[in-house]
């Protein structure tokens, strides 16, 4: 007879007040304000555009350098960031095998050239006798013969001497173009292998002026028009535009992707690379660097 006023009277109290504690808990948090985004999105300075997302670049593209031959560094003559003239040294190559091997020629080179002088002087006595019945033909042209053989052993460690001064040569990397060192993978002491690496050595560029690699959906490539005005503006500052410089177009579509970043990536969606300059030195910009391009739409392929 007790449980039932309980239950009767007591849970529908229960329910009401975890209801009434609920409201009071819900309304008494405090309200959230609204902020704006901490970086204003892109928009588009044309009515009609398209639009593509671009990846700054030196106009020569990212040369990767390598290494004729492998060995350990002996220097490194840059820095990231520096400055190069074509030819310049980059970096050297551990050179001191070489180096004996080249100092044990020149001596074979001066002993060649000993025998040489020992061997024209002996014909030359043996030709400046004027009784040839004092000596026989044979025995002068054995003479001559050792003239001959001595030249052509000096020939022969000469073209070893310039055998070995080429490779020397080769131990020292030089900068096949003029511009900037974007990346420095190597330092002194460490081994450097020869041929393609996945991480290269040193990366090189020509980046005045900067170039722009933009990529354009096929679905947009009837409006596109290169003779159109082009913009780029930085991300994470919509207000940064600049103008580009049309240069060129790749002739082939390809398959995008850099969706992922995954190297081996496979989708659908395919894009013309079309390549834009930057001339203004005012537009601070990295190598690297993804930037938002607007192309103002042009009527191609609309009939008339």
């Amino acid at each position: 007879m007790i449980r039932q006023p309980l239950l009767r009277y007591g849970l529908p109290l229960l329910a009401a007040g975890m209801l009434v504690f609920a409201i009071l808990s819900s309304t008494s948090l405090p309200h959230a304000e609204t902020l704006p985004p901490a970086a204003e999105p892109a928009r588009s300075p044309f009515s009609a555009a398209v639009s593509g997302l671009g990846v700054v670049e030196p106009n020569s593209e990212l040369v990767a350098i390598g290494t004729h031959l492998p060995g350990i560094i002996a220097a490194m003559h840059v820095r990231a960031g520096q400055r190069v003239r074509a030819g310049e040294a980059l970096f050297t190559i551990d050179d001191r095998d070489v180096r004996a091997r080249l100092e044990a020629e020149q001596a074979r080179l001066e002993s060649a050239r000993v025998l040489e002088a020992d061997a024209a002087r002996q014909y030359a006595l043996f030709e400046a006798v004027s009784d040839r019945r004092a000596i026989t033909q044979d025995e002068l042209d054995r003479r001559r013969y050792a003239v001959e053989t001595a030249r052509k052993g000096v020939a022969e460690v000469e073209a070893r001497l310039r055998v070995l001064r080429t490779e020397m040569e080769r131990h020292t990397v030089r900068a096949p173009i003029a511009g900037a060192v974007l990346r420095l993978n190597a330092r002194n002491g460490e081994f450097a292998p020869a041929g393609a690496l996945a991480e290269p050595l040193l990366q090189l560029g020509n980046i005045e002026p900067l170039h722009v690699r933009v990529e354009i959906d096929e679905t947009d490539l009837s409006r596109f028009d290169p003779a159109a005005v082009a913009r780029a503006s930085l991300r994470g500052n919509a207000r940064s535009l600049v103008t580009l410089e049309y240069v060129r177009s790749e002739p082939l579509v390809r398959a995008k992707r850099t969706l992922t970043g995954d190297g081996n990536e496979r989708v659908d969606t395919r894009v013309l690379q079309v390549i834009y300059a930057v001339r203004d030195a005012g537009f601070a910009v990295h190598v690297g660097q993804q930037v938002d391009v607007y192309v103002e739409a042009g009527r191609k392929g609309e009939p008339s």
